[in-house]
């Protein structure tokens, strides 16, 4: 038969399967970044989860994300099993090997793993994460409810996703300005100098040479060999620091000393920049790549050597900056965008007395 097509949203009970419309996509608020590949069953502020369901008969059928990120990727569902299959790209971890009783179980759709209600895998990144299970007893597998959806509720297709930045943080020297992400311009009575008004940041007052935002809220601040944990929500340094680069950043060894950029691209990994070489840190497995690479091979149409700063705003660009322009990188496509570099000034309102060069940048 023709197959049927309609739009749905999922549930398990009162618990929504599925996303929220933030950068962190497919996470319930207590999962990180680094498993935004995932699907989540959350209570925990999750938004209706809109897919559009591809009936093929009465034990299979798929579901498409309909907008968002992610649209027009599928998820399966097969005789009581909801799975998630390697071919569809959105898995991201094998659990064999991590204490679970999750086994891996093959068809031709590719690699599954089955998710049941009640069973809970708790991961070392996240304590609400994925229901498995390993039977291949119907009865005791996932259901869930399909409730339709009218299309004139889905329109218009691509609508905003809340962008979780609210400022962007530019250094230069010893001062730096705040951005205001949404009106895209610099707040007013900046630059301000970085002393006395970033607490416990004194022993870098005078300037550093890189700072990216991870995932909980940290900022680490880098400076020749040592580097700095600063806590956003408190607006405090965490105690014990500056230490050194070496020996507490695993997989790091090229990059020990004097980092020229870095920034958290998201999904788990941070890059960090120096010369004409980059890496990439993996930040649920706590350590680098172990090796260089060359940013002109990997990077296209970025500057190929000494990037100064790096700006990740939430919106799905990356910002390098290198003297006075700066060139937009699409995370999605991965590459830049057409028509750039272009000058910081004029482009970036109230950054004009940086507009020669940014040392670095972070947002949160």
């Amino acid at each position: 038969m023709e197959n049927q097509k309609r739009y749905v949203k999922l549930s398990v009970g009162h618990e929504l399967l599925g996303v929220k419309y933030e950068y962190k996509h497919f996470l319930t608020s207590t999962c990180t970044e680094s498993y935004s590949k995932y699907l989540c069953l959350s209570t925990d502020d999750a938004y209706v989860a809109y897919f559009t369901m591809e009936i093929f008969d009465t034990d299979r059928c798929s579901f498409k994300f309909y907008d968002g990120p992610y649209k027009d990727r599928w998820i399966h569902y097969d005789g009581g099993y909801l799975y998630v299959t390697s071919k569809y790209d959105y898995l991201g971890g094998n659990f064999s090997n991590n204490g679970s009783t999750v086994k891996l179980w093959t068809n031709q759709n590719g690699t599954k793993y089955w998710f049941k209600k009640g069973n809970k895998y708790k991961n070392d990144a996240c304590d609400n994460f994925f229901y498995v299970v390993t039977t291949t007893n119907e009865s005791e597998a996932l259901t869930f409810n399909i409730t339709d959806i009218p299309s004139s509720l889905l329109e218009p297709r691509d609508r905003p996703i809340p962008n979780p930045f609210k400022k962007a943080y530019f250094f230069k020297g010893d001062q730096y300005i705040q951005f205001d992400i949404a009106n895209d311009r610099a707040d007013e009575g900046y630059p301000k100098p970085i002393k006395g008004n970033w607490p416990g940041l004194d022993a870098f007052a005078d300037g550093f040479d890189a700072a990216v935002h991870w995932d909980n809220e940290k900022i680490y601040v880098f400076k020749g060999s040592e580097y700095i944990s600063y806590d956003a929500p408190t607006a405090q340094i965490d105690s014990g620091y500056p230490k050194p680069i070496k020996g507490n950043w695993a997989g790091m060894d090229d990059f020990t000393n004097e980092i020229d950029a870095a920034v958290n691209l998201g999904k788990g990994q941070v890059y960090f920049f120096k010369g004409h070489y980059y890496t990439r840190y993996d930040i649920a497995a706590e350590r680098g790549a172990s090796a260089s690479y060359d940013i002109s091979s990997y990077w296209p149409g970025v500057f190929y050597d000494n990037i100064n700063a790096a700006l990740n705003l939430g919106n799905g660009k990356v910002y390098l900056f290198k003297g006075s322009e700066f060139i937009r990188y699409d995370i999605a496509a991965d590459k830049a965008d057409e028509g750039y570099p272009k000058p910081i000034k004029g482009n970036w309102t109230g950054l004009d007395a940086f507009a020669d060069g940014i040392d670095g940048a972070t947002a949160f």
